[in-house]
C-alpha cells in the first residue's frame, strides 16, 4: 500500500518485530492512522516530512536526523532504520 506522507515522497507501510526499517532512500515502513502515519515500536510516534529531517509528533517531539547508514531518531528513544 502506498502512503502519502506530508511531504514528497511516499513511504510504505509495513511493522517489524523491534525495529522499523525503512528500504530505499526515501521508502520508510509504518502503518497509517488517519491523516498520520505511526510508527510501531515500543511507543507510536506520529511522523510528517520536513524538509531535511523527519519529525516525529508524539507526547515528544522526536527530530531525526539522517546518518550514513542509519536514520536516528534523537530522544528519550532511538529508533535504526536500516537502508537497502
Amino acid at each position: 500500500k502506498k502512503i502519502i506522507a506530508k511531504g514528497i515522497k511516499k513511504y510504505y507501510c509495513e511493522r517489524d518485530k523491534k525495529n522499523i526499517i525503512a528500504k530505499g532512500i526515501k521508502k520508510y515502513y509504518c502503518e497509517r492512522d488517519k491523516k498520520n502515519i505511526i510508527a510501531k515500536g515500543i511507543k507510536k510516534y506520529y511522523c510528517e516530512r520536513d524538509k531535511k529531517n523527519i519529525i516525529a509528533k508524539g507526547i515528544k517531539k522526536y527530530y531525526c536526523e539522517r546518518d550514513k547508514k542509519n536514520i536516528i531518531a534523537k530522544g528519550i528513544k532511538k529508533y535504526y532504520c536500516e537502508r537497502d
